[in-house]
């Protein structure tokens, strides 16, 4: 058998691995996928689809003393209708390389990774040929690292269900993401509803073309961190990033594309989520803030200026929201017969100021604070976002 993997060509991959080389070296020739040991004592494989091979090879290595293993596939061109289940412990790595060209036909799950900390990285091209399908689902793991270079439809065009990323579970925490390009799915990165939520993870970086959503964040997914996020040619139809979650957080997020969805979208329940740098190159829509809570810090290249809706001064006592999810400017057009001016911060906690308005004057609200006015004959203000 270590004969015929010289096909493979470096069998060891001595750069790649603290033990010098793969537990098992994974190929193809004539039609048929080997799997090489590179231990002593391993069992060698072979079958017709890769996804049957490795499943061999992790079932061995998972029964063996060490309980783990690295497993590299080089040269796979197929299509594929075996998943995989990864659930070697600890620290079970696989490896697609760069030559291989994976068309996902089977029925849901490429990779299921069940087992913790978990390192899977596909370096070639991964297409989907069906609705449904799931290229990475991460459930109820932690420390999991996953890496995906370029992901597409088989048919040039969105498959409806289709996701690079699937992460769900209570105990889905502290995982890590990086997506170099990924495009025709329908979501690129999905965290979806569950009780407690998808808590902790990281997304160090994602660049997407056409989708659906890039990014999916339900409502009750919280504290997850986005690194560098970036929206090539063709954009979201939907969203580039979505947020219905809580307390999640933005490094930079970047889109590049006219029309369709927003670069960025706030649902209903989004909350004490903050973006540290949000900007649309292109003439298509930078944000969408449907938000109930106004508790949501976004941080804009490029404010908005008296681009936005400026409230009605409430009557005297009624406190006023600023609902947008950055800090506005006031200003005070006309002074009315103001006493008392107060501001509210988002914990409730309040200052009040025994002032009369003079024109001009102008405040700073912040995001998610409240300005009470008492007057006998109100003011005119304008709101200027920034």
């Amino acid at each position: 058998m270590a004969e015929v993997a010289l096909f493979a060509g470096d069998r060891f991959y001595r750069s790649q691995f603290n033990t010098g080389q793969a537990s098992y070296t994974i190929f193809q020739k004539d039609g048929v996928v080997y799997a090489d040991p590179g231990y002593p004592g391993g069992t060698p494989y072979s079958g017709t689809d890769v996804g049957a091979v490795v499943n061999s090879c992790i079932t061995n290595l998972a029964s063996s003393s060490a309980g783990t293993g690295v497993i590299l596939a080089r040269g796979i061109v197929q299509t594929v209708t075996t998943g995989i289940i990864l659930n070697l412990a600890p620290e079970g790595r696989l490896i697609f390389d760069a030559d291989c060209n994976i068309t996902w036909n089977g029925t849901g799950d490429f990779i299921k990774i069940t087992a913790s900390s978990s390192i899977v990285e596909f370096l070639g091209t991964f297409k989907f040929n069906a609705t449904n399908q799931i290229m990475f689902h991460l459930n109820n793991v932690q420390n999991c690292y996953c890496r995906a270079f370029r992901v597409l439809s088989n048919s040039g065009s969105i498959l409806s269900g289709t996701k690079v990323v699937y992460l769900d579970g209570a105990t889905a925490y502290y995982n890590e993401f990086w997506l170099d390009t990924f495009s025709q799915v329908d979501i690129g990165i999905h965290f979806p509803f569950v009780t407690v939520g998808a808590n902790a993870n990281n997304v160090l970086f994602a660049s997407f073309g056409t989708v659906n959503y890039g990014i999916k964040i339900d409502n009750q997914a919280r504290n997850n961190w986005l690194g560098d996020i970036q929206i090539q040619t063709g954009g979201a139809n939907t969203a580039g990033v979505y947020i219905d979650g809580q307390s999640n957080w933005v490094g930079k997020l970047y889109g590049e594309y006219a029309g369709g969805g927003p670069v960025l979208f706030l649902d209903t329940h989004a909350s004490n989520n903050r973006v540290s740098y949000l900007r649309q190159e292109g003439a298509g829509t930078e944000l969408t803030n449907n938000a109930n809570a106004a508790y949501n810090d976004i941080h804009l290249t490029r404010p908005y200026g008296f681009t936005i809706v400026t409230p009605a001064v409430p009557a005297t006592t009624v406190a006023q929201f600023n609902t947008f999810p950055f800090p506005v400017k006031i200003y005070f057009l006309t002074t009315g017969t103001v006493t008392v001016v107060k501001i509210t911060d988002a914990t409730g906690a309040f200052q009040s100021i025994n002032t009369a308005i003079t024109v001009p004057m102008e405040l700073i609200l912040e995001s998610g604070y409240q300005i009470t006015l008492t007057f006998t004959a109100a003011p005119t203000w304008k709101w200027c976002g920034m």
